[in-house]
């Protein structure tokens, strides 16, 4: 349903890479970032996807945080932001 309400084609869901091997959301490169694997193929309520929404909204949350606070420190955004 959720490629279907994005209007994704299939091909390209098919194209997307899959799980980790062993299990875990994400795997951690040599400069501490984070690539995350959900299993594309399960339901969005599956633990590995679960927590790959839960870190989209936390980082959702965190750029509305700071937006919020440059309105309130400068008025408005500046417009580059």
């Amino acid at each position: 349903m959720f490629w279907n309400l994005c209007d994704i084609e299939k091909a390209r869901v098919e194209a997307l890479p899959g799980p980790l091997a062993n299990g875990a959301p994400f795997e951690v490169k040599e400069d501490s970032t984070r690539v995350w694997r959900p299993d594309w193929k399960l339901a969005i309520d599956k633990s590995v996807n679960t927590k790959f929404i839960r870190e989209i909204v936390e980082r959702i949350m965190d750029d509305e945080k700071v937006c919020r606070l440059l309105r309130l420190a400068l008025g408005t955004l500046p417009s580059s932001f």
